[in-house]
């Protein structure tokens, strides 16, 4: 209930939402000598369905409510032009009625629309789904409210066999806002403007005790005036964007470096943003007011607004489930909320804190580090090849050095003055010849073979030897140009097997660097081309 004006004229103070006068339809005291014949032939409709004699039946037993409620209307001079309480009453009445009505259509039939357009068209004129959208719209502007309180009442008076009145509104809302959930209190809120905001953001609107504790919305800290990053740049620095299903803004910093944050649902067709401009005008009014200190709906989108900066950014919020797109391009997305112009708003934020939040993350360098070399899928691969290149390189090069130092060793064990044709036999060579079935070895290890070869002590038959034709054919073999070079290419860089993985680890490094290179260009390329 509320005990303060709460349903105001025209925001007429030069600020950024002076609105415009309804597009089709006046409701309520304010236009009540411009009112509409629709309205009158629906409260006829509505009188024969219920059986009521007339309307001033309904003006006699609404009378009191009527006139407790008039002090929710702002400027009461402006209503002096009722000549007396019976035509405020009567204004309030098939005003109310024709909202009602079209409040049970809307949540009653299967198809509204239709039952609509055939319900109200022979009463005036033809009405079309243009039209009705206009409707829609004009029920929901700042100076088009009745109080709830008075609905409420004239829906009990008129004994519509519906749900009870604050599910009906509950299910009428989410026409607006494509909510499926059940928001608390409907009822209690000062007008139907009142409660569609209740239904955007429920765990903030009139719900300032839960929501406080959830988000640290606090109006108190107005340095963090905007988001100095946007959806794509959140992304890009490891934030984790998720839709709030408790219609909440929620940041949650459960890892410093993937840190979520959950935003509420939103719908964007051709008519949010006359919707959400009433929203945001009614806001500034009540800001007036020091009982009012704080903008919620303003403030989100403010913050979506600082979010979507590029077709990009809409994207990312679009994929997320968090925009609802009805527009159609993802640039009309952007457009959308340039054209809300919440630039005057900035004095007065719910979400100031998660803004600093969001800013905070974004600024430190480890985020800095992803958004500049990890924006690009192909970067985490080409350093996963890095790390692979760099543990087989040094792998290669530890057994490149055992391997000189056990030729060294075997040089220096070698004799003085003595020309081995080959070098003496190795654990590795004993393992290769045991490997291809040369030699049979039941001695039980390598090294007993090398011990075998070196006790037979044949340094005496080198001056007889029978394969000295072969071992000339080896040695030239391996010395012949060309092939001497492979040769030598494989003893020195490939005699471990790990070499041939660090070659191939080195093709895929060099083959997604290229696809790196080649990514990174378009990216920067195409937007310009745009």
């Amino acid at each position: 209930m509320c005990s303060k004006p709460s349903i105001f004229t025209m925001y007429e103070d030069g600020r950024a939402y002076k609105l415009t006068d309804p597009v089709f339809l006046s409701i309520g005291p304010y236009h009540a000598r411009n009112a509409h014949s629709l309205e009158d032939s629906v409260l006829e409709l509505v009188l024969q369905r219920t059986q009521i004699s007339s309307r001033e039946d309904v003006v006699n037993a609404l009378r009191s409510d009527a006139l407790e409620v008039r002090e929710c209307y702002e400027a009461a001079d402006i209503l002096d032009f009722l000549r007396d309480d019976d035509e405020f009453v009567m204004a309030l009445v098939r005003d109310g009625c024709f909202v009602i009505e079209l409040i049970h259509i809307m949540t009653t039939e299967p198809h509204p629309f239709p039952t609509i357009v055939t319900w109200f068209s022979p009463t005036v004129f033809s009405l079309n789904n243009t039209r009705l959208r206009d409707i829609l719209v004009d029920v929901l502007r700042v100076q088009n409210q009745i109080p709830m309180r008075f609905l409420q009442r004239l829906y009990s008076h008129l004994q519509y066999r519906d749900p009870p009145f604050e599910i009906v509104v509950n299910k009428f809302l989410n026409f607006y806002f494509m909510q499926t959930f059940e928001v608390p209190n409907l009822a209690g809120a000062c007008h139907l403007l009142e409660a569609a905001r209740m239904k955007f953001l429920p765990m903030v609107v009139g719900q300032s005790s839960v929501a406080g504790s959830a988000t640290g919305a606090s109006p108190g800290n107005f340095a963090e005036m905007r988001v100095g990053y946007s959806a794509i740049d959140l992304k890009d620095s490891g934030v984790t964007i998720l839709p709030a299903d408790e219609g909440i803004v929620k940041w949650d910093p459960r890892s410093a470096r993937r840190p979520f944050l959950k935003l509420p649902r939103i719908l964007i067709n051709r008519d949010s943003d006359k919707i959400f401009k009433n929203m945001v005008a009614y806001e500034q009014r009540l800001a007036k007011d020091d009982n009012h200190p704080v903008q919620p709906v303003s403030s989100y989108l403010r913050l979506l607004g600082d979010l979507v900066v590029t077709a990009a950014d809409a994207r990312v919020l679009t994929v997320k489930g968090i925009i609802v797109n009805q527009l159609g391009s993802l640039d009309d997305i952007v457009n959308f909320f340039k054209d809300l112009k919440l630039g005057d708003t900035f004095g007065i934020d719910m979400l100031s804190k998660v803004r600093k939040d969001i800013n905070t993350h974004c600024d430190s360098k480890w985020a800095d580090l992803r958004r500049t070399y990890f924006r690009s899928p192909w970067s985490y691969c080409s350093l996963a090849a890095a790390l692979i290149l760099l543990i087989l390189t040094f792998l290669q090069v530890l057994y490149a050095i055992r391997i000189e130092l056990e030729l060294a060793k075997l040089r220096l064990d070698s004799a003085p003055g003595v020309v081995l044709p080959s070098p003496s036999l190795t654990a590795a060579d004993a393992r290769v010849l045991t490997f291809r079935g040369i030699i049979d070895d039941q001695l039980g290890s390598l090294e007993g073979v090398v011990n075998f070869f070196k006790d037979l002590e044949l340094g005496d038959t080198y001056g007889i030897d029978m394969l000295s034709k072969v071992w000339k054919d080896i040695n030239t073999h391996c010395e012949r140009k060309g092939i001497s070079k492979w040769a030598d290419l494989r003893r020195t860089y490939f005699r471990s097997p790990w070499s041939y993985c660090s070659l191939a680890a080195a093709l895929i490094l060099l083959i997604l660097t290229l696809l790196q290179v080649l990514y990174a260009m378009l990216a920067y390329h195409l937007p310009k081309s745009n």
